[in-house]
């Protein structure tokens, strides 16, 4: 089921999704979530558990955002086993939906706090503005020998 879910996120193509391979890294282990992201290069994890209890399954699966370990979105599924390839489907369609739906409500939040910390896209574009400025005051002026504007040489 980890395997489709990667899958379904995959499809986003707004989501960085870490290849199946480094997260099973962590299979059967309880590392830090704030490590997990540093080693992982990512800003939240998803994870859960599949638990048979008779002839039901229970899934649960959680968003974590990894740089503070806060739990951002959480659910709890339980299904009659009957047809398991049916009910993995049914899970991991809602699963990625729920986790795209909450990511991008999350991601919503963490921008409305303000710009990130180095962030400096305003100073770049004002510098960027004045270098532009001054590129076409010294073109015009090796056209027509005249300072200022354009539409102000007589």
């Amino acid at each position: 089921m980890t395997e489709d879910i990667i899958t379904g996120l995959s499809y986003d193509n707004r989501l960085f999704v870490i290849a199946r391979n480094s997260t099973f890294a962590y299979k059967g282990q309880s590392p830090d979530i704030r490590a997990v992201g540093r080693e992982l290069g990512v800003r939240y994890v998803a994870e859960g558990s599949i638990r048979p209890i008779g002839e039901r399954l229970r899934i649960t699966a959680q968003l974590i955002e990894t740089a503070t370990g806060t739990h951002i979105w959480a659910d709890r599924i339980d299904r009659p086993l009957a047809e398991i390839f049916d009910l993995m489907d049914e899970v991991v369609n809602g699963l990625v939906m729920a986790l795209c739906s909450s990511l991008g409500v999350a991601e919503g939040n963490r921008a409305a706090t303000g710009p990130a910390k180095g962030f400096t896209g305003l100073g770049a574009m004002r510098a960027g503005r004045e270098q532009l400025s001054v590129t076409a005051h010294s073109r015009n002026e090796g056209v027509s020998g005249k300072t200022g504007p354009p539409g102000n040489r007589d």
